[in-house]
């Protein structure tokens, strides 16, 4: 997440509130909770943060039960995620397994498009609770950039400044098509990308997922959140769980704060990862799909 997101959510929620590894769930995860099948566009679980753009149920054979949720992005949609297509949980969640079967949008059409899509724990209340001075910004992401569609972006954050852009987060960015990790980062500043330790590096390697598109195929994202440390993987084509990224601390780099758990797409004009500039606003709709969301107990 870039300094728009953050900026935007402050304002959203001021105004409306190796190889590829299989692994267990943590041990200290709760059971599963609510599991969301999206069977309609409305749900007793998640609501719709914003009264721009669209959500709807769609007919979809590659969805589990044939229909998925879709969030659309409007052409023309303006910078910022409260200009965006969000759903939030109705309730807080702490530590325990979160997972969403979903694509992100596709800009093939537009590659140069700024979009993106996101799912996401995200605390709403900005104290000081660990004293370090900044506001806190508790927040696990998974994101990608629609113009990088083979690119995984997954960071967490513990603090974050508005107004001087100071922040706190540890971020993996991946080219899963390719099975390289571009990074894996400490960041006070945008843009710093200090080495992290090898507790915080694991596993050193992902595979290679041939032909990995987030925006043309349903894949199963999750993490698995504690204490000691948050978990991130994907289920490939095969039904295996695959390991992203297993961060085990230190402590203070770990979200603690009771969060909602949101998905949305949209439109950023300052998001310019190694470069490659995707700044454009889109020029037709986009659309998001979501087959499932699952949350912890």
């Amino acid at each position: 997440m870039n300094r728009t997101t953050a900026v935007g959510r402050i304002a959203v929620f001021a105004a409306t509130l190796s190889a590829a590894l299989l692994v267990t769930a943590n041990s200290t995860a709760a059971p599963a909770g609510p599991r969301e099948n999206w069977t309609s566009a409305t749900s007793p679980h998640f609501y719709k943060t914003t009264s721009l753009n669209a959500l709807g149920r769609v007919a979809d054979s590659a969805a589990n039960d044939g229909s998925a949720l879709r969030l659309t992005l409007k052409a023309g949609a303006a910078a910022n995620p409260g200009n965006g297509i969000e759903i939030a949980s109705r309730n807080n969640y702490g530590f325990g397994s979160y997972s969403t079967r979903m694509k992100a949008a596709d800009c093939s059409a537009q590659p140069r498009a700024g979009v993106v899509t996101g799912a996401f724990t995200y605390a709403t209340d900005h104290s000081d609770r660990n004293g370090n001075g900044l506001p806190d910004n508790d927040e696990i992401d998974v994101e990608w950039l629609c113009a990088q569609p083979e690119v995984i972006y997954l960071t967490l954050w513990t603090d974050y400044n508005a107004s001087n852009d100071q922040l706190r987060k540890v971020s993996r960015v991946i080219d899963l098509r390719a099975g390289r990790i571009i990074s894996t980062c400490f960041s006070t500043t945008f843009g710093e990308c200090v080495a992290v330790s090898s507790a915080e590096n694991q596993p050193t390697s992902v595979a290679a997922i041939p032909g990995y598109n987030s925006s043309t195929q349903y894949y199963e994202y999750g993490f698995d959140w504690s204490a000691t440390g948050v978990h991130f993987y994907l289920v490939n084509a095969s039904g295996a769980r695959v390991t992203l990224w297993d961060y085990r601390g230190p402590a203070s780099r770990i979200p603690t704060k009771q969060s909602i758990f949101m998905q949305n797409a949209w439109h950023t004009t300052n998001w310019d990862p190694y470069g490659f500039q995707a700044r454009e606003r889109p020029n037709r709709d986009l659309h998001a799909h979501v087959d499932w969301t699952q949350l912890p107990g």
